[in-house]
């Protein structure tokens, strides 16, 4: 996993301001690729959970050395997550305008330098997909004009490839870690 981490540092220049579309086939790696931007490069994200409840991830001692790094957006409070000075709920995973409130306030927060959303499959499952492309468009264009790098988690299946496929434009890279 350490390789796929690497590769998506290459291909999406994420110190810089980069939106970069990564199709995974397991969530090691997703971890892998935090775990590089928060260990490796030493940078503080906001990394926000529609598919996997993050008490899933907390449970791995992998995910213990990165949270500190990290800000944590879970899309449905009704997971047993309450808010706190390093992480946030949503009352719904249809809370857009909450969330949007929420990146906002985070990222004129000089502290992060780039933003995952895991994953943009599970945002359109409760939200539609015209809605969610427009909010990853408008998330997308919002971070490369703070010059933050954004990356954007797919899974891989016929449903995340035409969603993919449908914010191509939106995207500077597209990175597979099959």
């Amino acid at each position: 996993m350490a390789d796929a981490a690497r590769m998506v540092e290459k291909e999406c220049s994420l110190k810089g301001s980069a939106v970069c579309a990564v199709r995974v086939n397991e969530d090691a790696a997703t971890l892998a690729v935090l775990s590089h931007l928060t260990g490796k490069l030493g940078m503080d994200g906001v990394y926000i959970s529609y598919e996997k409840p993050s008490q899933r991830h907390s449970a791995s001692s992998e995910w213990k050395k990165i949270s500190d790094k990290l800000f944590i957006i879970d899309a449905d409070c009704r997971r047993g997550m309450k808010n706190t000075v390093a992480a946030a709920c949503l009352q719904s995973q249809t809370s857009l305008t909450e969330l949007s409130v929420d990146i906002t306030r985070l990222t004129h927060e000089s502290k992060y330098k780039f933003v995952v959303l895991d994953s943009v499959t599970g945002m359109a499952t409760f939200n539609g997909q015209d809605t969610t492309e427009r909010f990853v468009r408008y998330m997308a264009n919002k971070m490369k004009g703070l010059e933050m790098g954004c990356i954007l988690i797919f899974p891989m299946d016929e449903k995340s490839d035409l969603l993919a496929k449908s914010l191509s434009s939106a995207v500077d890279r597209q990175v597979s870690l099959a």
